[in-house]
């Protein structure tokens, strides 16, 4: 009796230690919908929540976000260079964001706009709102990643490939899954239901391909490393509701943070960031 007992609660314990989905597609013959999660753990009188970013989505979705932060007496989010968010995006559409010295921003942003200028879909820097008096910086400032990335090469594309990388060997296709000709020709014919549909099956591997990734990874755990340096602080001026407004793949290496610290998963919530009508079959 003792080891059937030993060998349940082994078992229980295997389950129990199951990572969380914080991204999935649910779906039917009629429409597809790409979801994050809102997913809250809690440890005596404090409770932490995980709210997942897509950076790019339906405009509902943004401002569903923006309704969900008024819970938190503070929302920690994340933006590389963002110390002065609120200042310089101000929660409105920006016209010509500029970096730090002047220059005309670059890089990621970049490419999310002309992402998501060829799905129709929204961009989260131009509706959420960081002026909001609860909102808290934790991610890396420019300078502290400007440091960080000195001499080497750039790891935020390093990151992007090695996971395109991992996400072909758990799906065993190319792309994570995704039929590039089909990809190919959504955007050259301006599918953006298309376009949407195949990108959904590199998304919902986020975070399982993420998770495969070993060692210490500047997108990852660096950041994690200053957002939990902020929740720290946070915590000792005594505040109790904490949100984190971060990426989807942050929240893997977060939630075993939290749960070697003591917390507890108490709710898991999910929130559509896409909805998709499939096209009629013909």
């Amino acid at each position: 009796m003792k080891v059937l007992l030993s060998l349940l609660l082994t078992q229980f314990a295997l389950i129990a230690a199951e990572p969380t989905d914080f991204i999935r597609v649910v779906e039917d013959e009629k429409q597809a919908q790409l979801q994050t999660s809102i997913t809250t753990y809690r440890k005596g009188d404090t409770s932490i929540t995980l709210i997942g970013a897509i950076h790019i989505a339906d405009e509902d979705y943004f401002q569903a976000l923006n309704k969900e932060f008024t819970k938190y007496p503070v929302l920690l989010f994340e933006l590389i260079g963002g110390e002065n968010a609120a200042k310089t995006l101000n929660g409105k559409p920006r016209e010509k964001e500029e970096a730090a010295d002047g220059r005309p921003a670059e890089g990621l942003r970049g490419l999310y706009g002309s992402f998501a200028s060829t799905m129709q879909l929204a961009e989260q820097i131009d509706l959420i709102d960081y002026t909001k008096e609860n909102f808290v910086h934790a991610d890396l400032t420019m300078a502290e990643y400007q440091k960080l990335t000195e001499g080497k090469s750039d790891e935020v594309l390093a990151f992007a490939l090695q996971t395109s990388v991992k996400g072909s060997e758990i799906s065993g296709k190319p792309f994570g899954g995704m039929d590039m000709g089909l990809v190919m020709r959504a955007i050259l014919s301006g599918d953006s239901t298309g376009l949407k549909l195949q990108y959904m099956t590199l998304m919902e591997q986020g975070d399982e391909s993420t998770a495969a990734l070993t060692g210490k990874n500047l997108v990852i755990s660096d950041r994690n490393d200053k957002c939990f340096a902020v929740l720290a602080e946070q915590r000792k001026k005594g505040a109790q509701k904490i949100g984190i407004f971060y990426g989807a793949a942050h929240f893997p290496d977060m939630e075993r943070r939290l749960l070697a610290d003591g917390f507890e998963q108490v709710q898991h919530d999910w929130l559509t960031a896409w909805h998709v009508k499939k096209p009629a079959k013909q």
